[in-house]
């Protein structure tokens, strides 16, 4: 009974990440026009987001009507004048610079008298002085350690291949125009083959005659489940390479001293 309720519970769970859907579709048209939507739908109710980050980065940060903190007419840029606390330790039943313990002018907190009741040994002082200082050069070494970059990298690779899986964009539209009619049946013949050569490209095509030199309208979108991101995330996370980046780690700590080139690369 137990396991048919936990069954049932894993499936209803798998079941809504399944109902989760992730679209997107990108449009750019030339010479400078980029326009990123973003959507997530669930059954009947769906929330879009849109953005155009050529025009947000190219933006004058004057539009956004100045700086808070300068002149305004408006009076919010006007600055408080601060209070300075007055000099000296003064507490509150008029000691004057003593401290809290009433030691005089020398104490600078109230523990001074307190000092050294849990001091450590000598010994565990420099113990942990020496471990941080060999985890220090050990950290060090395998930083610059060129079999750990190679992991990591190797890493990298694999998940942006899951990634663009993950994605998997299409051309869902494109539109070509050129001034000249020779150069656009020329362009029309190169993407036909190019459609036939590559399946991601097939989509519907349109031409025409434009005044500018050269117009291109496009559209790359496609769409995923978050059951797909979970999968993806859990792939991600059994994949990472944490025996192999310890196991260098490991022999970093037995052997801390930097190699001849490591220290070129720190001390140059």
């Amino acid at each position: 009974m137990v396991w048919s309720i936990l069954a049932a519970i894993l499936f209803l769970f798998l079941l809504a990440l399944w109902l989760i859907r992730f679209r997107y579709h990108l449009e750019y048209e030339s010479p400078a026009a980029l326009r990123v939507v973003a959507g997530v739908h669930f059954l009947w109710w769906k929330k879009i987001l849109s953005a155009d980050p050529l025009r947000a980065l190219g933006k004058d940060p004057d539009e956004d009507g100045g700086n808070p903190g300068s002149d305004h007419p408006s009076g919010h840029g006007e600055k408080k004048p601060s209070i300075k606390p007055a000099s000296g330790n003064h507490d509150s039943h008029g000691n004057g610079n003593k401290g809290m313990d009433g030691s005089g002018p020398g104490a600078a907190d109230g523990f001074a008298g307190q000092r050294g009741a849990l001091r450590l040994p000598e010994s565990w002082v420099s113990l942990l002085g020496r471990i941080g200082n060999r985890f220090r050069r050990a950290g060090l070494k395998w930083a610059l350690d060129p079999g750990v970059w190679r992991l990591i990298a190797a890493f990298g690779w694999r998940s942006s291949r899951r990634v663009l899986w993950l994605a998997r964009p299409r051309m869902q539209s494109l539109h070509l125009g050129l001034a000249n009619a020779y150069d656009l049946s020329r362009l029309a013949s190169v993407w036909s083959v190019a459609q036939a050569t590559l399946p991601a490209l097939a989509c519907p095509v349109s031409y025409g005659f434009g005044a500018r030199a050269a117009e291109i309208r496009m559209r790359l979108g496609g769409r995923f489940t978050a059951l797909e991101v979970a999968l993806l995330g859990l792939v991600s996370l059994t994949t990472f390479p944490f025996g192999g980046l310890l196991r260098r780690f490991a022999q970093c700590w037995r052997d801390p001293e930097l190699a001849g080139w490591q220290k070129r690369v720190l001390l140059p």
